[in-house]
């Protein structure tokens, strides 16, 4: 059996909703003007990790006592074959098996699909990117990194230990990483970032955005409106606000500096200000600046 699987689909002009789920092995999703919907399923040795190969292994060891034990590349040819891939009321599913033995064996999935699709992905263990412009996004990895270059419509990007990346996403984010940093290009819509001990940097910020992170230093490039509640327990924090944006600005910090270079007034504006920042850190710095272009 060979552990490369190639499928091909034909979906016309129109995007897709694409699921894919894997127990271990990397997720890469490339968005394009062309038509139809291709995939490719194989074994990926490299992207295998610890835990996983002690769970093959352990499985392996009990069906070799009962007599069913399989060499480890018929295994993985077997978990190739036996993953699905169908597409049914343009709908692309792609799911690696789900018995242990072979839900262990790390499975690289590439798909490439219309531009605008819609993009849900599940890996157990492995890195997911998304390239191209999608519409919403649902990222989860175990112990990955998520890479999602432009996206439309909402984005939720979850990783255990790994870092997040999003390009434009007008429609806001909803990002959380154990101890990746994240990084945002520019948000539009209501966004939260929770890390518990990576760096945090949002590229244009013109809508609500909440950032947590434990130690990791909180920065905001370019702020232009919204409200934003900024907090680190350890962490620096910075944020520009572009050059003609009235706001209204609140920071502290423990046992840190605490300033802003700009302009202060002691007196109500005439209109509500279009930005509020409250940001706190415990020990680290807070600075608030002219964005810089």
């Amino acid at each position: 059996m060979s552990d490369v699987r190639m499928e091909q689909f034909d979906t016309g002009t129109d995007p897709v909703e694409i699921t894919v789920a894997t127990g271990s092995g990397r997720i890469d999703v490339r968005l394009t003007d062309e038509e139809g919907v291709d995939v490719e399923v194989r074994h990926a040795p490299e992207d295998a990790n610890p835990w996983a190969d002690g769970i093959t292994n352990l499985v392996s060891w009990f069906s070799t006592q009962f007599g069913e034990a399989k060499q480890p590349e018929d295994a993985a040819a077997e978990a190739v074959r036996r993953t699905r891939v169908e597409v049914v009321g343009g709908r692309l599913v792609v799911r690696s098996p789900k018995e242990p033995q072979l839900r262990a064996i790390p499975i690289a999935v590439v798909v490439r699909a219309r531009a605008g699709s819609v993009v849900s992905a599940r890996s157990g263990a492995g890195s997911v990117r998304v390239a191209g412009v999608a519409a919403k996004v649902d990222v989860t990895t175990g112990t990955g990194s998520i890479d999602i270059a432009e996206a439309t419509g909402a984005v939720q990007a979850t990783s255990g230990t790994g870092s997040v990346k999003i390009g434009p996403a007008p429609a806001g984010v909803q990002a959380r990483t154990g101890r990746g940093e994240v990084e945002l290009t520019a948000v539009g819509g209501p966004t939260t970032v929770i890390t518990a001990g990576g760096d945090v940097w949002l590229g244009a910020v013109s809508s609500d955005v909440t950032v947590r992170s434990g130690t990791g230093d909180i920065t905001i490039a370019d702020a232009t409106s919204g409200t934003l509640e900024l907090t680190t327990g350890s962490g620096a924090l910075r944020v520009g606000i572009r050059e003609g944006s009235p706001a209204e600005i609140d920071v502290s910090s423990g046992a840190g500096d605490a300033r802003s270079d700009l302009p202060l007034s002691g007196t109500a504006p005439e209109a509500a200000p279009t930005l509020r920042i409250r940001a706190r850190t415990g020990v680290g710095s807070a600075h608030v600046t002219a964005a810089s272009h």
